[in-house]
This record gives structure tokens, sequence and C-alpha cells, in this order.
């Protein structure tokens, strides 16, 4: 025999983007969790990009999950009742929170020849579903600071043990990955940096990432040529590192 696990739903009408939504949310989802959630900077930006824009109604937010990092909001997985308000009609509301990042494109000079060089990353990424997936720098960004630089720099020595200053890295503007699910926008900088050949043959292979957050990183580093025409014939598929390529015209 089987049984069927009744979910218990509350919901509660809050001011939002300058008129008021419900939201809709179990109880497995606390009272401090949802009161983070609202008042999450992620949140509280994606609420103001609704007002600013000007014709999307949202009438229901159907929260689903919420991932915390520590006592901060992580993600937050929601499902809305959207509708265009020239046309009344609805759209598909899907919105995964995540909060802004950013992502470098760090280009290694041979202080002897010139050639330059490409150092990015290689790590486990389940959404993916790849084991290897060749991806440049990223990490996400502070909500409380935005201070995309300083996390910048703080990624590279993180991922690749390069040691850089702000100054060092020049914006390529920003992006967005997938409007149909997720508000992330991506901050992309580049990094040039001279080094001796020896240096750069040095960080193939090194083991890199944070331990306390399960990442498995090993720096590689090809040829910019090389590393741009993977790009172009699939064997890299990362988005970021495609538009860095083209922002920075490589």
């Amino acid at each position: 025999m089987s049984t069927v696990a009744t979910v218990l739903m509350l919901s509660v009408i809050v001011p939002f983007a300058g008129s008021t939504v419900t939201i809709k949310y179990p109880t497995v989802i606390t009272q401090d969790e949802l009161n983070a959630v609202l008042n999450a900077p992620k949140f509280k930006a994606w609420e103001e990009a609704i007002a600013q824009d000007g014709n999307l109604e949202v009438r229901v937010i159907n929260l689903k999950g919420v991932f915390m990092f520590g006592k901060a909001v992580g993600f937050v997985f929601m499902c809305t009742e959207t509708y265009d308000k020239k046309t009344g009609k609805q759209l598909p509301g899907v919105v995964f929170l995540r909060g802004d990042s950013v992502a470098i494109l760090m280009i290694l000079v041979d202080d002897v020849t010139g050639d330059k060089y490409v150092a990015y990353t290689i790590q486990p990424r389940v959404a993916s579903a790849e084991s290897a997936m060749i991806e440049i720098t990223a990490g996400m960004v502070d909500e409380n600071t935005h201070m995309f630089k300083s996390v910048a720099t703080k990624e590279l020595k993180e991922e690749l043990d390069v040691d850089i200053i702000d100054s060092e890295l020049v914006s390529l503007g920003s992006m967005t990955p997938s409007g149909g699910a997720t508000q992330e926008t991506i901050h992309l900088y580049m990094c040039t940096k001279t080094v001796s050949h020896d240096a750069i043959v040095s960080m193939i292979g090194k083991r890199t990432g944070e331990e306390e957050t399960l990442e498995q990183i090993i720096v590689g580093v090809k040829p910019l040529a090389e590393f741009r025409q993977m790009c172009l014939d699939g064997h890299i598929n990362d988005a970021k590192a495609m538009c860095a390529l083209y922002r920075a015209k490589l």
C-alpha cells in the first residue's frame, strides 16, 4: 500500500515592486528563512529590476526551496505567476536566484617569446554532467559589498594560485548566462600578466580549490590560439570563456 505525503503550504501578502505579491511556501521553509529571502540582496535586486522594467506583473511567488550559506541566503528556487501588463498574458515564471558572480580571462605572456597562453580551471560540474569541465576562473560575489574586482583577485588566487592587484583587471562588461531561468549577471574581466616560461609550465596540473566547499580544481594552460579553437569547435562549452574572448577581441 502506497502513501502520498501531504505538503502543508502557508501564504503571506507582502509589498513588492510598487504593488503587492502573494508568497506561498511549504512549512519546511521556516519563518526565519522566509524573512531572510525577502531581505536578501539578490531578492531585493530582482524586485528592483522588475519595478524598473515596468511591464512585468508578479502576482504570486511559489517559494519551492532555499539553500542557505550559513546564515546567508545562497540559492532560491521559485515558480512565479507573472503576467505581461500590455497583453495580460501569463509568462513562463521559473526563477532561480543565485546572485551575481565574476569571471576572469587570465592571459599569460611569455617574457621571452611574447607568446600568449590562457590559464583555466578543470573541475567536476554535476549540474552540467561533466567530471572535467574546462572553464575560466569564476566565483560568486559578496552581495553586501558588490566589490567585483576584489572577488576576482581572490578567485584568481584560490583557483589558479595567481597573485594580482585590482588595478590589473580590465572590465569586459557583463553577461546574462540564462535569462530563461536565472537572474544571475556575470561580470567579466581580463588580466594579462607577463611571466617566465618556467612559471607557465609550473602551473599545469596544479591542484587548487577550497576543500571546505568541496572544490576539486586542476589548473590547465593552453596557447591562446588553441584555447580559442577549442571554444569554436565545441571542446570548451564555457559561455563565460567564449564571451570573454569575444569581448576582449582575442
